[in-house]
C-alpha cells in the first residue's frame, strides 16, 4: 500500500492526497514510500503523485 505524506497528513488514497495539496501553502514538501520532493506548484505536486 502506497503512503503519501503531505505537511505531516498520511493519505492512502491518491485522490485525497491531491484535495489536499490543492489547499497547501506552496512550496510544499511531498512524501510517497520514503522519497521526499519539494513543490513550488500545485500542478507538479499533482503530476508527481499521479505519476506514482
Amino acid at each position: 500500500m502506497m503512503t503519501i505524506i503531505i505537511e505531516g497528513k498520511e493519505f492512502n488514497n491518491k485522490e485525497q492526497a491531491i484535495i489536499e495539496l490543492a489547499f497547501c501553502h506552496y512550496p510544499v514538501v511531498v512524501e510517497i514510500d520514503g522519497e521526499n520532493q519539494e513543490f513550488s506548484s500545485f500542478d507538479a505536486a499533482r503530476e508527481f503523485v499521479e505519476s506514482k
